[in-house]
């Protein structure tokens, strides 16, 4: 919704795999590598390696008029009528956390001239099953001292 905040919540992708060796053919759905082809029979998580960066991702900071213009885009990708967008105020507001780290130079002027700066939740917005269930499942982290419970696509090999 703004740069002075970020999702947090078993929804989103806390670690993913970004890299990929060139002689390993994969398949992936939004630059994410989900998908080793095994011979062309089955497909199957990458194997990874945490490597200890940060990778930060602005795609639901971006203005609204620009992510209207991208729904609509990826709306003729499949086929049908562009999702109606009006803004981020319907979202989970536990899911949020406040962005305390400085972004990186390379987007600054961005942040400044593209991003969305205004956020307002909806108070009257009613939460899905599925955003009931991760506020359980971010319960259980807590409790249970950090366990990351979010989706993960790949197989951990080493930390």
């Amino acid at each position: 919704g703004r740069p002075e905040l970020y999702a947090y919540s078993p929804r989103w992708y806390r670690k993913a795999p970004r890299i990929i060796r060139n002689s390993v053919r994969s398949w992936a759905p939004d630059g994410l590598f989900w998908l080793i082809m095994n011979k062309n029979k089955r497909g199957r998580y990458p194997f990874a390696a945490l490597v200890g960066c940060h990778l930060y991702h602005y795609g639901h900071v971006r203005s609204i008029s620009n992510m209207q213009e991208k729904n609509r885009q990826v709306a003729t990708y499949w086929g049908h009528a562009p999702h109606k967008f009006d803004g981020y105020s319907d979202i989970d507001s536990k899911s949020l956390k406040k962005f305390v780290n400085t972004h990186p130079a390379i987007v600054q002027n961005w942040i400044k001239t593209d991003a969305e700066q205004t956020f307002t939740h909806n108070s009257n917005y009613k939460l899905t099953k599925r955003e009931n269930k991760h506020r359980i499942m971010m319960f259980f982290e807590r409790l249970f001292g950090g366990i990351d419970l979010s989706k993960k696509h790949y197989r951990l090999i080493r930390k």
